[in-house]
């Protein structure tokens, strides 16, 4: 089995489970045009919450970090002991990059709505297995994930999982339960298969090290054979048939071989 998903998925079936990716036409023509998905830092996410720490858990490991007191007469020092989560937690924030997934037997009217919220736009239909195969991602700092949905004021997940930035970042709030979100998590780093944020191809200064990661910057495409993602694309509920050929035209134009097809949900 695929390591980038051995954690999460055990069962054949669970990875042939179709996922989907809601897109704008504009973000579509962009993976097209770069052959790349877009995978974005942490801390640029709508959800305040995003790699964080369960309230619990962050208690448990400042307790823990607080216990080096003694030996740090230093003030200052002292203080850092009561930062130190914190910046563990923004540190993950930044360097950690997403490309999210919604998982679900058919299409959600729900997620047009959230994600989409036009009449031109589309969804990628993928599966779990097509994920780890075709997106040319590093797999000893990658992984893809269930995300688990939590309330941070009561769960806990331990001070060992709460050091972990990759565990951190599959957790979300309750909130968005009905998402059923599968996320692709790797590092912020421009390494072989990916691009900058710019769409520019990685310098031989990057893959050497210099410029290798930015902090400032806001993520990384990350190509992938789309030919082997795409399972099948589907316009817009509410789409024009003028818009329907659109996309079949430009999917042609691209070399793309999957089908596209009429939402099932007009």
């Amino acid at each position: 089995m695929h390591e980038l998903f051995q954690k999460d998925f055990t069962s054949n079936s669970e990875l042939i489970q179709p996922v989907w990716r809601y897109l704008t036409f504009s973000k579509f023509m962009s993976m097209l045009e770069l052959q790349a998905l877009w995978f974005c830092k942490l801390e640029t996410l709508i959800d305040k919450f995003e790699g964080s720490l369960p309230h619990k858990t962050k208690k448990q490991i400042t307790r823990k970090h607080l216990e080096f007191e003694p030996l740090f007469p230093d003030p200052e020092l002292k203080s850092q002991l009561y930062d130190m989560s914190d910046r563990n937690v923004q540190d993950g924030r930044q360097i950690l990059v997403v490309n999210c997934w919604f998982m679900g037997d058919s299409e959600s009217p729900k997620m047009w709505d959230e994600y989409v919220g036009s009449n031109e736009g589309v969804v990628i239909k993928s599966n779990i297995k097509r994920l780890g195969e075709a997106i040319h991602i590093q797999p000893q700092y990658s992984r893809i994930g269930k995300v688990k949905y939590i309330d941070f004021s009561e769960y806990d997940m331990g001070t060992y999982m709460g050091h972990q930035a990759e565990e951190r970042a599959l957790l979300k709030q309750k909130k968005y339960e009905w998402e059923n979100e599968i996320r692709i998590i790797t590092m912020n780093f421009v390494a072989p298969g990916c691009l900058n944020d710019d769409g520019t191809p990685q310098t031989e200064k990057q893959l050497s090290g210099p410029g290798m990661y930015n902090p400032n910057r806001a993520g990384i495409y990350v190509t992938a054979n789309l030919n082997q993602l795409i399972e099948a694309i589907y316009t817009a509920p509410t789409a024009s048939i003028w818009f329907h050929y659109l996309v079949e035209g430009v999917a042609k134009r691209y070399g793309l071989i999957c089908p596209v097809l009429r939402s099932s949900l007009r």
